[in-house]
């Protein structure tokens, strides 16, 4: 029973569909006889006809009767823990949102190139999609391929040559970040001089200017 002067929310559900913020938000109610959920689609909703059928979802809190409802339209689901909310929604922000941002990067280059931009993004197509499937069919280590993965320290040492700033730094951090890939890929290869060159050696530079 509710307490008087309160609405009665039993039987009701709350739920949101962030993926960042936990079914917290719904404060208070649990005391009016509610029930708190959220229910993540993890879906790039760029516009209202989205279709979300066989979408994965993720949920978090009271989430039985909210299970039902997506297993019965079949979407896959799974429970996250409320404390990895925040490190999941930055999970697929860097799969979703940063590699847009990569993308653009490579147009840009491409552009530096003399492409024009639609030119650009006609060749870049297949590659993102080819690249996306591989990683989606076999994993990111299987799908490895290119300069990092060959150990191949001249092409990146001229990759690096080519770059200035922000690119060549993302271009550092990423390419370090596939060494351990590459290694998984070819436990018989030797990564050693392909760290050392993409190893950060600021702290080096500022030691020589002084």
């Amino acid at each position: 029973m509710a307490e008087e002067g309160k609405a009665s929310l039993e039987k009701k559900i709350f739920c949101h569909c962030s993926g960042s913020l936990s079914s917290a938000v719904f404060e208070g109610s649990r005391e009016l006889g509610a029930k708190a959920c959220s229910a993540h689609p993890m879906e790039a909703i760029s516009n209202n006809d989205t279709n979300l059928e066989h979408t994965f979802f993720t949920l978090e809190g009271s989430v039985e009767e909210v299970r039902r409802i997506l297993e019965k339209c079949g979407n896959p689901v799974a429970v996250i823990d409320p404390a990895y909310k925040a490190k999941y929604h930055a999970a697929l922000a860097i799969v979703g949102n940063l590699a847009i941002g990569l993308a653009e990067i490579t147009l840009e280059l491409l552009e530096d190139c003399g492409f024009g931009r639609e030119t650009a993004l006609q060749m870049l197509t297949p590659l993102l999609k080819g690249n996306t499937d591989n990683i989606c069919s076999r994993g990111p280590a299987a799908a490895l391929t290119g300069a990092v993965e060959r150990c191949d320290v001249g092409t990146v040492e001229a990759h690096l040559a080519s770059l200035a700033g922000d690119q060549k730094e993302i271009y550092r951090l990423l390419s370090y970040q596939l060494i351990e890939l590459a290694q998984k890929k070819n436990p018989s290869k030797d990564y050693t001089k392909m760290k050392e060159k993409l190893e950060d050696r600021k702290d080096e530079k500022h030691s020589s200017n002084l």
